[in-house]
């Protein structure tokens, strides 16, 4: 291993393979692969196991622990049916092996090495937004051509990459008074938030403000409201200004704007057409009711006589571009008679051609909020959840509760969940088209198919040990990064891919072993 690596100190080697990783991790797979290898075969050949054994013994066992939660795995490839998928999972989940056992048992990170893993973490973290800043731009190709705000994160998942956003909001705040030139911080704080902007990524969010929250309520009840009372201001108040915002929107999203009386409706169109009043399906849009005052002979007729997209197609988005019109009328208190139609102005045309449902310009987070009590209102009207992101996980929840019950104590195995899926959409599709019948996302949920009542208590036993005995003494940010990855997992199948498992076990592992000097600094 010296030749190979010029006869660099093995401990050298350890930092540079660690600023490489959390390098990638925002950036490359490939990267964060070699990382990996790299570090576990420095580890091999630095050797020192007696006193690898005993670093590991002096945590309490807690970094074996941890990398148990992989050799359970292991174990339950006993009972997974199809094998590629439980070798493609225990593939995917080998940095869960390794990186507990190599940084738990490698020395503590002094503080100039501490320096170096985070400004490289920042770089990586730096360059993938500016990818992304540049997608939403149009001006770089996207991974997914989804045509939705997803495809913009291009190296992950949206809710994995804004958990991974978030926590480095997280990390700049908790940092903010051991940074020489603070303003660069207050800078890339503004920065990343604007990225998870950008995301539209309401798990991210979720995440930052609970997070944020968590770490004011530990250091506060640590030390204090007085010594932490720019902390206080510095993340209690957008964090207050986030949940009035969003709260707002439900208030305007919900209160009735309609001058309509349900019990007084006009029968019958100008022109003579009767109008369609469906009193049962009370839905609104934009405080206007949607299924009243529905004349769809006039509104066909009429359309097709102002734009060259009949009404009998699809938007640019690909919705029946008659309900966009409904829609998109009723936003305006308009009829959707012939007079309403002709009353839409070349603007007007322009975006219900492209699928706006809405004259309402509103901002992104306005439009993604609005999305998901759109979502809910539906699913409670007992709409399918097909292409809804957020009720598709209901649906997806549902069919997991009926998975469960063939195998609930021993579970389909390592990467059963798959195959479990796919049956099931074989007999039933639960109103999901094709491309839509996806797996629990939800990581929680995954691994209790895969492993059962007892392997998923042995599983979640290994991953809060290390918590629970070893007690990080970065208390406010390692518990505000787990809290981050906790509601990761309830969103996202978080471990199922490269990138999340790295995100987790790195960062899990340099919190709770690598890092023992809470003093340092990144002022020079």
């Amino acid at each position: 291993m010296n030749t190979l690596a010029f006869n660099i100190p093995h401990r050298k080697l350890y930092i540079y393979f660690l600023m490489f990783l959390v390098f990638g991790v925002s950036l490359s797979k490939p990267l964060m692969s070699i990382s990996i290898i790299a570090l576990a075969l420095n580890w091999i050949f630095e050797g020192n196991f007696i006193e690898k054994i005993k670093k590991n013994k002096s945590y309490g066992y807690a970094p074996i622990i941890l990398s148990a939660a992989f050799f359970i795995e292991v174990i339950w490839m006993l009972k997974t049916e199809v094998l590629s998928e439980g070798i493609f999972e225990l593939k995917t989940k080998l940095p869960m092996l390794f990186l507990p056992l190599i940084i738990g048992t490698s020395k503590a990170l002094e503080k100039p090495d501490v320096k170096k893993i985070i400004y490289s973490f920042y770089a990586g973290l730096f360059i993938s937004s500016i990818m992304v800043f540049a997608a939403d731009l149009n001006l770089i190709p996207t991974k997914n051509n989804s045509g939705t705000f997803r495809d913009n994160s291009i190296f992950m998942s949206h809710i994995r990459y804004s958990a991974l956003v978030s926590f480095g909001v997280l990390l700049l705040v908790h940092l903010r008074n051991k940074i020489k030139h603070k303003v660069y911080a207050v800078i890339m704080i503004l920065w990343f938030l604007y990225i998870l902007y950008i995301l539209q990524s309401l798990t991210g969010i979720l995440c930052l403000c609970l997070s944020g929250f968590l770490y004011l309520s530990i250091k506060i009840y640590c030390e204090g409201i007085k010594k932490r009372i720019k902390t206080v201001l510095a993340l209690g108040l957008p964090i207050l200004g986030i949940v009035l915002y969003t709260l707002n929107i439900y208030y305007d999203y919900t209160i009735i704007k309609d001058n309509n009386s349900l019990s007084a409706l006009t029968p019958t169109t100008k022109l003579g057409e009767k109008y369609i009043h469906d009193l049962n399906n009370l839905e609104i849009e934009n405080g206007n009711y949607l299924w009243i005052n529905i004349a769809p002979k006039e509104a066909e007729k009429t359309w097709n006589e102002i734009s060259k997209v009949k009404f009998n197609d699809n938007d640019l988005r690909g919705q029946p571009i008659k309900y966009t019109l409904y829609r998109y009328l009723t936003s305006k208190g308009l009829k959707k008679d012939r007079e309403g139609v002709m009353s839409l102005t070349p603007s007007d045309i322009k975006r219900i051609e492209s699928g706006h449902t809405t004259h309402m310009n509103y901002n992104l987070f306005e439009k993604r909020v609005r999305g998901v009590y759109f979502e809910l209102t539906n699913y409670k009207n007992g709409q399918k959840s097909n292409n809804h992101s957020l009720t598709q996980r209901i649906t997806f929840l549902e069919i997991a509760s009926q998975i469960l019950k063939e195998d609930f104590y021993l579970g389909k195995g390592t990467g059963g969940t798959k195959s479990a899926y796919r049956k099931y959409y074989l007999k039933e599709q639960k109103g999901l088209s094709h491309q839509n019948q996806l797996r629990a996302h939800n990581q929680f949920i995954t691994q209790f198919i895969n492993l059962g009542l007892i392997g998923f208590l042995l599983w979640i036993v290994s991953i809060l040990y290390p918590v629970l005995i070893f007690k990080p003494k970065h208390n406010a940010l390692y518990y505000s990064f787990l809290l981050i990855i906790f509601i990761s997992f309830l969103a996202d199948d978080m471990l199922e891919r490269q990138a999340g498992v790295t995100i987790f076990t790195a960062f899990n592992a340099l919190l709770l072993f690598g890092i023992t000097n809470k003093n340092y600094s990144l002022s020079s």
